[in-house]
């Protein structure tokens, strides 16, 4: 009689650490996470020894790496739900936490082409912001993998990140912000902006995301979102505007004007340095103006500017409209910078 010889495995079903799954976001080695794990009441109550617990989190940690392919479509994790995880809170919550964004990094990588070369450069990158360099490298390919998406997707570039990412709308934002700056390669690193934080610069994207890109466009683009580019159609219209300046008589009124509307409001070296140089940005500077004034003295020269002859014209007013809400929002953000930071930024 032959007997036949096989093989059986039994296993259990797999038990989410979701503190552990922190820890892995977070680029934490096996070593490091059981160490953490180690250091805590509860473990020291069971008495359970280091090499259980790197054994526990490296079991763990190995289930994560399998997540990863999944949690590169995350509408397709969600809608199907896993076999190891079916609570679709607990999936948002997972979606969520591994498309997360870092701000220190974020404002390391503004204006930043996101390209596979500069991926392998991101070991200086995770010093500097004092993050290891797995929690970087996932949030790069995160960036770069959300950018490639949506660069061939028509509509406004945060709903078809929070749509087809699902994550949330702040977290959207600021994905939207990373691939509008890095596209249109704004500058980002001049020592006059050493002072603005990311929230600063998410801030004044989206004041150019409204009003510089097509994203009020009647004419919707086909093949790409509508507020990923600036609209540099915007920009040649912006020409009518050089009247102002050009013909010296507008000019004049226009100095004029604010300063009458500006009289009661700010202190009267503002109005002398004013009158002497209507270079605004060389007057709030040199006078060291308070919110309030500079405030007060964009309002009035937006108003006296509609006074002049030619802003009866409807495409003067929309093209001062479109450039000047943005401007002056930008101004009053950047005016709260520490001085030193600011005043070769206005």
């Amino acid at each position: 009689m032959v007997s036949e010889i096989f093989d059986t495995i039994s296993t259990s079903p797999f038990i989410f650490n979701e503190e552990l799954f922190e820890f892995w976001i977070e680029g934490l080695s096996t070593d490091d996470a059981a160490r953490k794990l180690h250091s805590q009441v509860e473990v020291e109550i069971f008495n359970l020894s280091l090499d259980l617990l790197i054994s526990y989190v490296a079991d763990q940690f190995a289930q994560f790496t399998l997540l990863e392919s999944a949690l590169a479509r995350p509408d397709v994790f969600i809608t199907y739900p896993s076999n190891c995880i079916v609570d679709w809170r607990l999936q948002r919550k997972l979606v969520e936490r591994y498309y997360s964004l870092d701000d220190i990094l974020c404002r390391e990588l503004l204006g930043s082409k996101l390209s596979a070369r500069f991926r392998r450069d991101l070991t200086d990158t995770a010093e500097r912001c004092g993050l290891r360099l797995r929690s970087v490298k996932r949030q790069y390919d995160n960036l770069r993998r959300v950018a490639r998406f949506v660069e061939d997707t028509p509509g406004h570039l945060c709903d078809i990140i929070r749509r087809s990412f699902c994550l949330p709308i702040s977290l959207a934002e600021s994905y939207s912000v990373m691939i509008f700056l890095s596209v249109n390669r704004f500058e980002t690193s001049k020592r006059c902006f050493s002072g603005a934080t990311f929230a600063d610069f998410a801030y004044c994207a989206e004041q150019l995301m409204t009003y510089w890109t097509s994203s009020d466009s009647l004419e919707s683009k086909l093949d790409s979102p509508i507020d990923l580019e600036l609209d540099f159609e915007f920009c040649s219209e912006l020409k009518v505007l050089k009247l102002i300046v050009e013909k010296q008589t507008y000019l004049e009124r226009h100095k004029n004007f604010v300063l009458r509307q500006i009289s009661s409001s700010v202190s009267d070296s503002c109005l002398h340095w004013i009158g002497l140089n209507f270079r605004v940005i060389e007057v709030v500077v040199s006078s060291q103006w308070t919110y309030q004034e500079f405030s007060s003295f964009l309002t009035s020269f937006d108003e006296a500017l509609r006074i002049l002859p030619p802003a009866k014209s409807s495409s003067f007013q929309r093209s001062w409209v479109r450039f000047f809400a943005p401007f002056k929002s930008i101004c009053l953000r950047l005016f709260s910078l520490p001085i030193n930071a600011s005043t070769n930024n206005l």
